[in-house]
């Protein structure tokens, strides 16, 4: 194939197809020769066609020009509101509407996430037996000091102090102090009330997570508590070959020592299982949740709607209770997107 250095060098009939068009024709087969010039990110090459045997362009006709037009313009259209915008950038990359829909569905999106909270604080609060629940502990990851239980029209179901097994801690966030609590009774001492009290019922708390973990720390606590010291693990020295726990490998003594090993395991595991059994037997609501929905603050960090802190009255478990109620109440007695305040009011 020929190749030119510079424009200047090519004849006149050979031309880009960008020429060609120009001229109302398109290539009639392959490039007859090239131009190729400059180096490194200035290097250029262009096929060259022979303008003698080019073909003249079909020309649109007007149905085909009215139609690409319509296609063009459909890109600019909004879909919802039918808004032709400048252009099809100023869409939405997603959805594909205009910032005018867009901030509607946006709204309409907070408006159906505070019904649904209120629906739902609609019919907890109609739930015949609910429970509302909240616990005092040592820190994040200690013990109970405090349980409470109130009923939906407030009255208290069960409080107790608890005594901890190790020190006592929090006590700036809720009074509770070590005195307080030594002649408490147990967690243990507690359990079986409150087996009696919650299990089968549905409990309402603020931060499921927190209150239900405190729970099934506590008994996983008295459970693992029954449980004999747990067995030094079989010697290395007392191992056959390749440290083989085999029976044929392995001195009397060894086989006895991994016997109650594997024993103990099995009675640590079952601690586990039944602390899940124990809080499975509740069924949780989480009113933080359904709260965050009813306040409607977004956050776009985590896609999501920002928790909101519980009022706390008095920092104790009988007063979260009450502040758990009332957030409850407020959200049931509000009125829904498609009621009037005069109406729920009436209700």
């Amino acid at each position: 194939m020929e190749t030119y250095g510079w424009w200047d060098q090519v004849p006149e009939n050979l031309k880009t197809k960008t020429a060609l068009a120009a001229d109302g024709l398109k290539p009639g087969g392959d490039p007859a020769a090239r131009i190729e010039y400059g180096r490194g990110r200035r290097h250029r090459i262009y096929n060259l066609y022979d303008a003698k045997v080019a073909h003249q362009k079909q020309q649109a006709t007007p149905a085909q020009l009215a139609a690409l037009e319509a296609a063009r313009l459909a890109q600019r259209t909004c879909p919802r509101c039918k808004t032709v915008v400048a252009s099809k950038t100023a869409l939405d990359p997603e959805l594909g509407i205009c910032d005018s829909c867009y901030a509607v569905r946006e709204g309409n999106i907070h408006v159906g996430a505070r019904d649904e909270a209120i629906r739902v604080a609609r019919k907890l609060m109609a739930w015949p037996g609910l429970l509302i629940l909240d616990t005092e502990t040592t820190g994040l990851e200690g013990e109970i000091v405090e349980i409470g239980v109130i009923r939906t029209d407030g009255s208290m179901a069960y409080h107790s102090l608890v005594r901890p097994r190790d020190e006592m801690g929090a006590t700036e966030i809720h009074g509770i102090t070590a005195d307080m609590v030594a002649n408490a009774p147990t967690f243990a001492d507690i359990e079986p009330q409150l087996r009696v009290l919650l299990h089968g019922r549905k409990v309402a708390v603020y931060n499921v997570p927190f209150d239900r973990g405190m729970l099934w720390g506590g008994v996983y606590s008295m459970y693992k508590a029954e449980l004999p010291p747990a067995p030094e693990p079989v010697p290395a020295a007392l191992l056959g070959p390749a440290h083989s726990t085999q029976d044929a490998w392995l001195s009397p003594r060894a086989v006895k020592q991994r016997d109650e090993n594997q024993a103990w395991q099995v009675a640590a595991d079952e601690a586990l299982a039944a602390a899940e059994r124990w809080t499975n037997a509740i069924t949780w609501r989480c009113v933080m949740r359904v709260y965050a929905k009813y306040v409607g603050e977004w956050n776009e960090f985590h896609g999501d709607y920002k928790w909101q802190r519980l009022p706390r009255g008095g920092h104790r478990a009988l007063d979260d209770c009450q502040a758990t109620l009332r957030m409850l109440r407020e959200m049931a007695s509000a009125p829904l997107s498609t009621e009037s305040t005069l109406s729920v009011v009436g209700a």
